[in-house]
């Protein structure tokens, strides 16, 4: 009923040249729970296959290293360009040191803390997100962490509740 009352032009998507196309994209993604991630941004099924939707799970899954199982976690970043927003932001975050390989780890809850500062980064307004990253190396400069989780708290990111929302 979310995805109706949330994209209701999914009504008039034929099933069979667009709808089954994507899920199969995502199936062929290693997305196990496609409910799950459609739940949390029902315009997934909007995008493009070929521009718009493989692009973005190559970038996400491949270089950004996120796992399937993080992507409803920050759904929201498939409403933003990859070519404007995602990946300029992505390679700027990794070529000023804010981001390090290192943070890709395996423990759970620097997993979460990571794939939570990653979605709040994609998500800043820019001059949310200029004002961060300007913090962020004065913080480097200064001796302290360069790191992701230099980014301050933003109201425009997570939920207590875990819910995004995006302005």
């Amino acid at each position: 009923m979310r995805l109706i009352m949330m994209t209701p032009q999914v009504l008039s998507l034929n099933i069979e040249r667009t709808l089954n196309p994507k899920i199969e994209r995502m199936k062929a993604a290693g997305i196990n729970d496609i409910p799950q991630l459609l739940y949390a941004n029902p315009q997934v099924l909007k995008l493009n296959s070929e521009r718009n939707l493989v692009p973005k799970l190559d970038f996400l899954l491949g270089r950004m290293g996120l796992r399937t199982n993080e992507l409803q976690r920050c759904a929201a970043i498939f409403s933003l360009s990859l070519e404007k927003r995602i990946q300029p932001r992505f390679e700027e975050m990794e070529g000023t040191g804010i981001l390090h390989k290192s943070q890709k780890t395996s423990n759970q809850t620097e997993r979460q803390e990571y794939v939570r500062s990653l979605k709040r980064w994609m998500l800043y307004s820019e001059p949310q997100y200029q004002k961060a990253l300007k913090a962020a190396m004065q913080r480097s400069r200064g001796g302290g962490l360069r790191s992701i989780d230099c980014a301050p708290d933003d109201k425009n990111g997570d939920d207590d509740d875990g819910k995004e929302r995006v302005k």
